[in-house]
C-alpha cells in the first residue's frame, strides 16, 4: 500500500488517545499501523467502505485487540474505534456513528468525548485530504431516472452500478425510492442509497418516500446493521 499523500504529524498519535481514553487496549507491533489504517480511511467518503477498509487495515498492519480496559465503552471495539476514526474525516458519518453506538450498547457520551479527544490529536484534515462528495447533477440524474423506468422490472440489478459510483441528495434518493413497485424493494433500494446521500440531515424525506410504516422500521434496522461486519 503506497503512502503517496502527506500524513499528519499526529497521526501516530492515535493508538495513545484511544487507549488513553478507555475505549480500546490494542498491542501494535509496528509504528506504521496507524498509517495504514489513515490510508485506507482517506480513500473513502462514506462509513461503510471507511469501516470495512478500517477493518481490514487493522488486520493487515497486525493489531491484536487486547482485555478492554476498565470503564472501557462497551461493544465491539475494532468497530466503534473504525467508526469514531471515519467521523474525524467524514461528518456525514454521525448519524451512523450514534447507530453503531446504540447497537453496541455504547455510552453516546463517551463516544463523543473519545471522539473529541481523537480530532483534537490529529488535527483538522487538508480540505484536499478528502473532499466531499458532490450529488450527481440534474440532467445526468434525470438520464439516471430514465434508464431506471426502463429497467422494470430489474430496478435493483440496475441501480446497483450506478449507486456504486455516484453521489445523491436526499431529495434525488427519494425519488428513487418512488419508482419502486413493492415494500420490500423500497427498502432495499434505500438500504443502497444510504452510504452514497451527501446531506443526510434530510434523510428523513427518503423516509417518506417508504410506503408502508412497517417498511420504515425495517429501513432504520437495517440502517443500524449495515457497519457491522
Amino acid at each position: 500500500m503506497s503512502f503517496g499523500r502527506a500524513l499528519s504529524p499526529n497521526l501516530p498519535r492515535l493508538a495513545t488517545v484511544l487507549m488513553g481514553a478507555g475505549v480500546i487496549s490494542w498491542a501494535m507491533p509496528a509504528q506504521a499501523a496507524p498509517q495504514l489504517l489513515y490510508e485506507s480511511l482517506q480513500e473513502n467518503g462514506n462509513l461503510a467502505t471507511c469501516l470495512n477498509r478500517a477493518q481490514m487495515a487493522m488486520t493487515d498492519a497486525g493489531l491484536v485487540q487486547q482485555s478492554p480496559m476498565p470503564n472501557s465503552i462497551n461493544g465491539s471495539d475494532s468497530q466503534l474505534t473504525a467508526t469514531i476514526y471515519c467521523q474525524a474525516f467524514n461528518n456525514q458519518s454521525f448519524q451512523a456513528m450514534v447507530m453503531v453506538a446504540g447497537e453496541e450498547n455504547a455510552s453516546l457520551a463517551g463516544m463523543n468525548s473519545v471522539l473529541g479527544a481523537l480530532s483534537s490529536a490529529m488535527g483538522t484534515p487538508n480540505a484536499d485530504l478528502l473532499p466531499a462528495p458532490t450529488a450527481m447533477d440534474d440532467a445526468d440524474f434525470n438520464l439516471l431516472m430514465g434508464a431506471l423506468n426502463d429497467s422494470w422490472p430489474n430496478y435493483l440489478e440496475f441501480l446497483a452500478q450506478p449507486i456504486s459510483e455516484n453521489y445523491f441528495t436526499a431529495a434525488q434518493a427519494s425519488q428513487i425510492v418512488e419508482t419502486m413497485r413493492f415494500s420490500d424493494e423500497e427498502v432495499q433500494a434505500a438500504v443502497m442509497l444510504y452510504p452514497r446521500v451527501v446531506d443526510l440531515n434530510n434523510w428523513f424525506v427518503v423516509e417518506q418516500a417508504i410506503t408502508f410504516d412497517t417498511a420504515r422500521q425495517e429501513l432504520r434496522n437495517q440502517i443500524a446493521t449495515l457497519s457491522t461486519p
